[in-house]
């Protein structure tokens, strides 16, 4: 396996991939609020690193060499899969973030969720809470049957097929 050292970085492959389609270092800098010295010095490296050479630069501008044409492809598809990694994991976020349908009994409800609530907007603001109040059996069947996330009661015993904390 290759080190993570000897990988490209995701905005060498970005200017890369602006080089080769805009066919100028200056208008990729330009498209991604960088000085033109320090894209090209950027692209120097990118090859120094992939020991091969991507671009031929010239009088008229830059042009890709064949290898810089398949490594754009594969930076392209590189930057496509981080892009779809970076967006998962926001909507995990959103997600885990999400509304939560608690069930408590009447005395949960009254003295303890309010409190919990209150913590609860401290660390994650953002969260959906629903709330329903109900007796403990109420409140057992509805974990059960899915119909909430969770479930408050007091008392003892673990209702078989459930878990307690």
């Amino acid at each position: 396996m290759t080190s993570p050292w000897e990988l490209p970085d995701l905005v060498s492959l970005r200017l890369l991939v602006e080089v080769v389609d805009r066919r100028s270092i200056g208008a990729a800098a330009r498209q991604l609020g960088v000085s033109q010295p320090a894209a090209s010095e950027r692209l120097s490296g990118l090859e120094r690193r992939l020991g091969v050479a991507l671009c031929t630069r010239g009088p008229t501008g830059i042009r890709p060499t064949p290898a810089g044409e398949l490594v754009r492809d594969w930076a392209a598809e590189v930057l496509d899969h981080a892009e779809r990694l970076v967006g998962g994991v926001a909507a995990l976020r959103s997600e885990r973030a999400g509304d939560v349908q608690v069930v408590a009994s009447l005395t949960i409800a009254d003295y303890l969720v309010p409190g919990w609530v209150h913590a609860l907007r401290r660390v994650a603001p953002e969260a959906g809470l629903r709330l329903e109040v109900a007796n403990s059996a109420e409140v057992v069947r509805a974990v059960s049957a899915g119909e909430a996330d969770l479930g408050f009661v007091e008392g003892g015993g673990v209702p078989p097929g459930l878990a307690t904390r």
